[in-house]
């Protein structure tokens, strides 16, 4: 190992006399930069590790005052980021679990909604039903609805009317979902 005249590790007690001397100052340091007394102390032990760990290999160009202090600052340094990219993904999992938890909510409020729906299409009168069937779903206009049943276009009105004034009554508990066009639902039918 090459050392400068200020480390001389070779052996436990002089590693023991370099950690005992600068631990206290070294800890002062990691807590002016990570305003925590724990962390700042892990940070410090972390380089005593390192340093023993890698005494032989370890090639100190500067006083080990300053090998330290650097050693200390980019441990801690690294430490932060860490910190940043913990909290950052935990905040990130826990929108990710909200948004789940909200289309799960969603999820299940549209299938009431489908199955009420089309419960209420089913209770209306049959001539009622088709009108209302063709005009929303087939996107035919009253003139061909009438064309087609070989009805008037006041009785289609009429269909319309009945089966708007009965699928409102049915869905009430669902108005805000009905946002979403009910020609959405148009594939469920055909």
């Amino acid at each position: 190992m090459q050392s400068s005249p200020e480390l001389e590790i070779d052996n436990l007690n002089s590693f023991e006399t370099v950690y005992k001397h600068w631990f206290k100052p070294l800890m002062g340091y990691a807590i002016t930069i990570l305003k925590d007394e724990t962390y700042a102390e892990e940070m410090v032990q972390n380089v005593f590790v390192k340093l023993w760990e890698k005494k032989e290999h370890i090639d100190i160009h500067t006083s080990l005052q300053a090998y330290l202090y650097k050693s200390v600052y980019f441990e801690s340094l690294n430490f932060i980021k860490r910190q940043q990219h913990q909290q950052n993904y935990e905040t990130q999992t826990a929108y990710a679990m909200k948004e789940e938890k909200v289309w799960a909510h969603e999820k299940l409020d549209r299938k009431q909604l489908e199955t009420k729906l089309r419960d209420a299409l089913n209770d209306l009168p049959e001539q009622c039903r088709t009108v209302f069937q063709l005009s929303r779903f087939q996107e035919l206009k009253y003139r061909e609805i009438a064309a087609s049943l070989g009805i008037s276009e006041k009785t289609v009105e009429n269909h319309m009317g009945k089966a708007l004034r009965i699928l409102r009554l049915k869905l009430a508990e669902f108005i805000s979902l009905l946002i979403i066009p009910i020609i959405h639902f148009k594939n469920w039918f055909l």
